[in-house]
């Protein structure tokens, strides 16, 4: 086998929200590594196209998808980490399916299944955040994936279109069981960065519970800090640099 087709590829990282940005940026300053090429595309990614364009012109030649996601199905935990077979992307005509790359997610998979929960189920495209138990629950059954974000399709698209391979790393932070209040919801700007006010609000006047908060900020926690586990393993092992 020649020396290029086993290359590390130099990875471009789209993330959604800048805190999932800053996962991978203090991951790599710890371990001592480069900053991998990356891009925060806001909830959504609504220029997901520029977005890879602009880490392909960097010097990117596979694009990774990184972040959170919803659980859909039952059986997923929270912490749970998403390196799907495909992602699902709704169109005209029903749901698209995306293939990753599966040389690259095998060596994911197989790399970060020690002691981690680690699933390949597809992971479904939504355009609205996904915020009810039985919306969740739906979605699952409608569309099998195990999980839901708003991002990763529309990313994988835009790879597939400057014909880069494509991966996703997502981990669970709200399981099936668990909804999303509505102001937690609408706390994050379109640059996908935290606004606590709405929180703050929706405390005061009772429309959010803090224990509901804090069981929402659990999982949540326990999703990042799967996320920079699997970073510290998976950095040296891509050149994500």
């Amino acid at each position: 086998m020649c020396a290029s087709c086993t290359a590390p590829r130099r990875v471009g990282v789209v993330t959604g929200l800048a805190m999932e940005a800053r996962i991978i940026s203090k991951a790599a300053n710890q371990g001592g590594h480069h900053r991998p090429h990356l891009q925060i595309a806001g909830p959504g990614a609504p220029s997901a196209q520029a977005t890879v364009d602009h880490l392909i012109g960097e010097g990117a030649e596979a694009i990774l998808s990184f972040g959170l996601a919803g659980g859909l199905d039952p059986r997923i935990p929270p912490g749970a980490l998403i390196i799907p077979e495909g992602v699902l992307l709704p169109d005209q005509s029903g749901l698209k399916l995306l293939e990753t790359d599966r040389r690259w997610r095998t060596r994911l998979v197989n790399l970060l299944s020690s002691g981690t929960d680690v699933r390949e189920d597809p992971l479904l495209c939504s355009f609205e955040p996904v915020l009810r138990v039985a919306d969740k629950a739906k979605l699952h059954q409608d569309s099998e994936a195990g999980a839901v974000d708003m991002e990763s399709a529309l990313i994988a698209r835009a790879a597939a279109n400057r014909g880069v391979p494509f991966l996703a790393l997502r981990a669970v932070s709200d399981c099936a069981a668990t909804a999303i209040p509505a102001a937690a919801a609408s706390a994050m700007t379109k640059g996908g960065r935290l606004n606590i006010w709405p929180i703050i609000i929706a405390l005061a006047t009772g429309q959010l519970n803090l224990l509901d908060l804090l069981h929402i900020g659990q999982q949540s926690q326990l999703a990042a800090e799967n996320l920079s586990r699997a970073v510290h393993a998976a950095l040296p092992a891509f050149s994500l640099a």
